[in-house]
């Protein structure tokens, strides 16, 4: 089935410099992770849009829950929830292949089945900053995506 849903989280500029990326989506209701992904271009966004429709997608158990998620009051707010979308990692289109960035969607995907819980790290340093995003919602991603060129290798 052919499906024709137009997504914009990034525009043309944004696009080239993400590249490929992993994105994660978030249960905000219990900050779960429910959806781990590989994305080019808009990808990130067009679960929620799927969502939206009418139609049922073939993973409805994912669209499923992101109807739930919107479906759902915040007590605290009184508004509806919404699902959250993270860039994992991304950011730098000519240093992540797809082939980079299908493993380390395979990484994510093998630590859940392994039932691996990340609560009390020890480390004391968050990671080296390698200009790429690491953990950012799609919104600060673009802020970031917009203060960057695009580093092109030396060949």
């Amino acid at each position: 089935m052919t499906i024709d849903i137009k997504v914009k989280r990034f525009n043309k500029s944004e696009r080239e410099k993400i590249g490929y990326y992993v994105y994660a989506l978030i249960d905000p209701r219990y900050h779960e992770v429910f959806y781990i992904g590989v994305g080019h271009g808009n990808r990130v966004g067009i679960h929620v849009k799927y969502a939206k429709s009418d139609k049922v997608y073939s993973n409805s158990e994912k669209i499923t829950r992101i109807r739930e998620i919107r479906r759902t009051t915040n007590p605290c707010t009184g508004k509806k929830y919404d699902v959250e979308e993270y860039i994992v990692l991304g950011g730098q289109a000519e240093s992540l292949s797809e082939e980079a960035v299908y493993q380390i969607e395979a990484a994510f995907l093998k630590m859940d089945a392994l039932r691996l819980r990340f609560d009390n790290l020890t480390n004391k340093v968050t990671g080296k900053d390698r200009k790429f995003i690491c953990w950012e919602t799609v919104d600060n991603a673009k802020k970031k995506l917009n203060k960057t060129s695009v580093i092109k290798n030396k060949k």
